[in-house]
């Protein structure tokens, strides 16, 4: 129960990130606007290899610095950049590891 608060904040940002993205499917006129959002479906695509990476990313930050002692703006600035990494990986993946890509 310690960490209750931390978990309730989670679950409410990806409730209101399900009502937008509900909410725009609803408001969409045809079903090519209905389509997700791409880097959704980047991860949607390839679930194993955005964990895989996003899990190296967690043990080489974890391996490199000292993160209880990080400031708050190299904490944002590493978290900033983890991210990047992560939907960069999904889009990458998504474009050059597609099943429709023929070889």
């Amino acid at each position: 129960l310690c960490n209750a608060a931390y978990v309730l904040w989670v679950l409410s940002m990806v409730a209101i990130g399900l009502a937008l993205t509900t909410a725009r499917t609803a408001l969409a006129a045809d079903a090519h606007a209905a389509a997700p959002p791409p880097l959704l479906d980047a991860f949607n695509r390839h679930p194993l290899t955005v964990f895989l990476v996003a899990n190296l990313l967690t043990g080489a930050v974890n391996l490199s610095m000292d993160t209880a002692a990080a400031s708050h703006a190299t904490a944002a600035a590493v978290l900033t950049l983890y991210m990047a990494l992560v939907c960069a990986t999904a889009i990458l993946a998504g474009r050059y590891w597609s099943p429709e890509r023929q070889v």
